[in-house]
């Protein structure tokens, strides 16, 4: 459920989706090459950039997660 709330949350963003669409396509790429470090490196990098969207969200929009 939270997972779908940030996806809701972020990806209007522009050009947000497209960037999305590329973070998945190295982290799938990479574990089909089975390069397990690569593909740690290409998910922590995704994670790193949802998580920077979020915290940026909530700053701009303090109200909208409640108290």
């Amino acid at each position: 459920m939270h997972l779908d709330r940030v996806r809701r949350l972020l990806l209007p963003e522009p050009g947000r989706m497209a960037a999305t669409l590329a973070e998945h396509r190295a982290i799938q790429a990479a574990i089909s090459a089975n390069k397990a470090d690569e593909a740690d490196r290409a998910m922590r990098r995704h994670i790193a950039v949802v998580t920077d969207g979020l915290v940026a969200f909530e700053r701009e929009h303090p109200d909208f997660f409640g108290p």
